[in-house]
């Protein structure tokens, strides 16, 4: 009989996982309300918080539930010779940004809004933020020191400070991309490239 209810309780989390998913990409966090969530999963809003305390866990947990694994990709990019330095820095470049192409924007600036109130859960999600950067700026390391190996950068270039500009130059125009909807993906990309071409003094591909 317990493995009866455990599995309608999971049924019950994921078809709120779904709605809750659907309803703040169609309307928006701010104005989904947590009774349209359960009159959408077709339950009572007492037993919508019973699974999820607050709207704010609802959308942390959807975001963790639907981040990609970037794993496989990376470890493609960095293993693949035929590749240029600059056609590297490019797919790491767009293999970083698909992060924020799971969801509209409005649902990242609902997201980051609930991460700046610091609560237990929030720091959850800023971790596993942190650990998508810190993925980037391994892969991006491990395929500078490549290019050294193989005499393509000179033994005394600045692959750490390199790094730091590289991410901070993402990081910047991520954000802008996050904030202002007329910027296309592609025109941040192009963004992204031109500058740190410019920073590392390498030429256009």
């Amino acid at each position: 009989m317990s493995g009866l209810r455990e599995r309608k309780k999971e049924k019950t989390q994921e078809v709120i996982l779904q709605s809750g998913k659907r309803l703040f990409i169609s309307k928006g966090y701010v104005k989904t309300a947590m009774k349209d969530i359960a009159q959408e999963c077709d339950i009572g809003v007492g037993t919508l918080y019973n699974y999820y305390e607050s709207k704010s866990k609802l959308l942390q947990e959807i975001f963790r539930n639907n981040l990609p694994d970037l794993s496989s990709r990376a470890a493609e990019i960095q293993q693949d010779d035929s590749l240029t330095l600059q056609e590297k820095i490019c797919d790491i470049i767009s293999l970083s940004m698909t992060v924020f192409h799971q969801f509209p924007r409005s649902f990242y600036r609902g997201l980051f809004s609930v991460m700046a109130n610091g609560t237990e859960s929030s720091v959850d999600v800023s971790d596993k933020m942190l650990d998508i950067d810190e993925q980037f700026m391994s892969l991006m390391a491990k395929v500078l020191e490549q290019e050294k190996e193989t005499g393509h950068l000179s033994d005394s270039y600045p692959v750490d400070r390199s790094v730091t500009l590289m991410y901070s130059v993402l990081a910047a125009q991520i954000m802008m991309y996050l904030l202002d909807d007329r910027v296309s993906k592609d025109q941040v990309l192009s963004e992204v490239m031109d500058q740190i071409y410019f920073l590392l003094e390498l030429p256009k591909s």
